[in-house]
């Protein structure tokens, strides 16, 4: 741990502007709310405060002081998740080529060992500005060349230069490249998000070329195979998935194919492409399905568990494909399969035909275990297994615990981490839980339990806290994808009898539910979702604080992933709980496509977004004043689902959006700007404060800190 000095920004006073600083000021909202009877008063103000205290609607004088990191704590999930494995022909003995692994998170992402060795020869990262997730990777035997994707740009490693990454470019418009594979004549083929397109890179003259989305309603290409013919096999998603394909030489030219049974939303999973058939498979179905390349048309299904898949760029030569069940490797075509042996290997992941040895990987908990198995003895080298070198999950969400310890979601990760502030003693969810994915929010009910919300499933999990070691105190509630068609669960509340659950739809689709779920029982006592439009129709639920009578929410405007944004503004509401009857509902601050982490603080209905707070009034929605602590607009960026924070730390509220994060102390009547020493945009956008008041921060990423929430003490003269 270390401590660093942070610079104060100079406050605003009321009508006056300070050079350089952030402005707190002060704007009336000049509409009014659908519903304007007299409802409720609101939770109780709290000690100290007023109903409706007026403190809350002045502008605070300028400030001065040093506010600080007090500690932090680097690293803060541990952990080896590898997303691909791939043996690099040409490179090494025939027998034992050298092989490359990608590893989620920001570090460690390329680790490659050479032949014959236990760990990893060459660990590498992106460059820090660039450090998005590996996405892809696609390796050019001829040319000794490895591509990788991350953050929609193309990179390379070459074995004459194996300490370095080049950077190659940005792919214009993408901000995701999927599934990289290479063509005979050395041209990068890669899928798009969001236009929808395939692009190309040819190495001969270091040029991009983004070809024409393949579909209007397309905002991803996921997956990419060429077959001996030169043909290309391109799957989509998020609306509508489908299969289009056309020659190398004429990417314009495509021909589209439904699936057998058309999906509303979802993705092609998996494309490869034999010498007359095509193996595909889909987030939504438990088979292989198989395409008949002359007919253009279904011929029949197997069982998806049991396939094996190839790299992108390996052309079949054949129709025939690999499958493992019960330990037998077999071979097989649409007419006959045939048991080639047994296999020491578990949960095999991949398989790469390297001359007549069909190289196998098996994914570990260290890293992984690789062998040969021989087409021609139809025998098994011996395994080599690899240990590589562990990364970080990028924080995902926090929780600050009444136990005292700071617990950590992961981005694409899996499973819980906890941090100790007072000691840096580290935790992690037992291995034996496989229930808990990418940690979308937590709150805590008691000293006892917590709840999760996961990804990509919109699964919501009861945590008990006190036997966290034992993998039996994590239970899965409700999947909310099943039969409402969610992902996320980025807002969650609760009260004495319920937790209340908000949700971001799931890909290529509109609209949240809001559901109630029993404490006690477990079982959701109401779920609203108007009819398959979402409860808030075209909005994503992303906010949720609630009393014992009445529950509070904000939306975005974004929907699922891969469809476009609702036109419009954000939303407030407030429903009765007993009734589920809508008090009301506003969109209360002008240009906001989203409205975060909706608190209450002095009477009064505090909210975020990019800008700062707007202070609402709980009886009907109404805006009384903005408070903009940020020198970034709301229509600077995407509406989004977590991307401003608002916590009430004892008396002050902490802000956190677009890498500031900024402290409002309204009954002093000031506010300080925490930024980083370097001047860079350091902080992430998620916050969480303990009930003792001490409040955590993302930074770099990977990073917690703790932040000071007043000055330093002045030192005695």
């Amino acid at each position: 741990m270390s401590r660093r000095t942070l610079l104060t920004a100079a406050g605003v006073a009321a009508g006056g502007v300070a050079a350089g600083a952030f402005v707190i000021g002060r704007e009336r909202d000049p509409s009014s709310p659908e519903n304007p009877a007299p409802p409720p008063e609101g939770p109780a103000p709290g000690d100290g405060w007023s109903v409706r205290d007026r403190r809350l609607l002045v502008a605070p004088p300028p400030s001065t002081g040093t506010l600080e990191v007090l500690h932090e704590y680097a690293g803060a999930f541990p952990a080896l998740k590898i997303r691909d494995v791939l043996p690099l022909e040409g490179l090494g003995p025939a027998g034992e080529p050298w092989i490359v692994a990608t590893v989620i998170g920001p570090t460690n992402q390329i680790q490659i060992t050479t032949s014959s060795r236990p760990a990893p020869e060459h660990v590498l990262e992106l460059p820090p500005e660039h450090r998005g997730e590996i996405l892809s990777m696609a390796w050019d035997a001829q040319r000794k060349t490895l591509y990788h994707s991350a953050s929609g740009r193309l990179w390379a490693w070459r074995s004459a230069q194996p300490t370095v990454v080049v950077d190659l470019g940005q792919v214009p418009g993408a901000s995701a490249l999927y599934e990289l594979l290479v063509d005979p004549a050395g041209l990068v083929w890669g899928g798009t998000f969001p236009l929808g397109a395939v692009f190309t890179y040819d190495p001969s003259t270091s040029k991009f070329q983004v070809h024409s989305r393949v579909a209007p309603d397309t905002q991803y290409v996921r997956r990419l195979s060429m077959d001996l013919r030169g043909r290309i096999w391109v799957g989509t998603g998020s609306q509508n998935p489908r299969l289009f394909t056309f020659l190398r030489t004429s990417p314009e030219d495509r021909t589209e194919i439904p699936l057998p049974e058309p999906m509303e939303n979802g993705f092609i999973s998996a494309v490869r492409a034999g010498a007359s058939k095509v193996l595909v498979t889909t987030d939504a179905h438990p088979d292989v399905l198989e395409l008949d390349i002359p007919t253009l048309s279904w011929d029949r299904r197997f069982t998806a568990s049991t396939w094996i898949r190839t790299p992108s760029s390996a052309i079949a030569r054949s129709d025939v494909y690999y499958t493992i069940a019960d330990g037998v490797l077999s071979m097989n075509t649409s007419a006959a399969s045939v048991p080639l042996g047994e296999l020491d290997l578990e949960d095999v992941s991949s398989a790469c035909l390297l001359g007549t040895d069909l190289h196998l990987v098996s994914i570990t908990r260290e890293g992984y275990t690789a062998s040969a198995f021989s087409l021609a003895s139809r025998s098994t080298a011996p395994a080599r297994s690899v240990r590589l070198e562990p990364g970080r999950f990028r924080v995902q969400s926090l929780l600050a615990h009444s136990d005292g310890n700071v617990y950590v979601g992961g981005f694409m990760g899996t499973g819980l981490a906890g941090i100790s502030p007072d000691t840096d003693q580290r935790w992690s969810s037992p291995a034996a839980d496989a229930s808990i994915h990418q940690v979308e929010q937590m709150v805590q009910f008691d000293e006892r339990v917590s709840f999760l919300g996961t990804y990509s499933w919109a699964d919501v999990i009861r945590w008990e806290s006190t036997s966290r070691d034992d993998p039996s105190s994590y239970s899965q509630l409700v999947r909310l994808s099943k039969k409402y068609r969610q992902s996320r669960p980025y807002g969650m509340a609760v009260n004495s009898r319920s937790l209340f659950v908000g949700t971001v739809p799931d890909y290529g689709l509109s609209g949240g539910v809001l559901a109630a779920i029993d404490v006690e029982t477990g079982t959701p006592t109401w779920v609203l979702d108007g009819d398959g439009a979402g409860f808030i129709g075209g909005h994503s639920i992303i906010g949720l604080t609630a009393d014992e009578e009445y529950v509070y929410g904000s939306t975005s405007v974004r929907n699922g992933s891969g469809l476009p944004d609702t036109d419009g503004l954000a939303q407030l509401f407030m429903i009765d709980v007993a009734t589920q009857r809508k008090i009301w509902q506003t969109a209360p601050v002008p240009g906001a496509g989203a409205l975060y982490a909706p608190t209450f603080l002095g009477g009064w209905l505090l909210v975020a977004d990019l800008e700062g707070i707007a202070v609402i009034d709980p009886r009907n929605g109404r805006l009384e004043v903005r408070h903009t602590l940020t020198d970034v607009p709301n229509s600077s960026q995407r509406p989004g689902w977590a991307s401003a924070d608002l916590v009430v730390a004892g008396d002050r509220v902490v802000h956190a959006a677009a890498g500031t994060i900024t402290i409002v102390d309204f009954r002093a009547g000031t506010a300080s700007r925490v930024a980083d020493a370097g001047g860079r945009a350091a902080f992430g956008s998620r916050l969480a404060a303990s009930p003792q008041g001490r409040v955590f921060a993302i930074s770099q990423g990977t990073d917690v800190v703790e932040i000071a929430t007043a000055p330093a003490p002045s030192e005695p003269g």
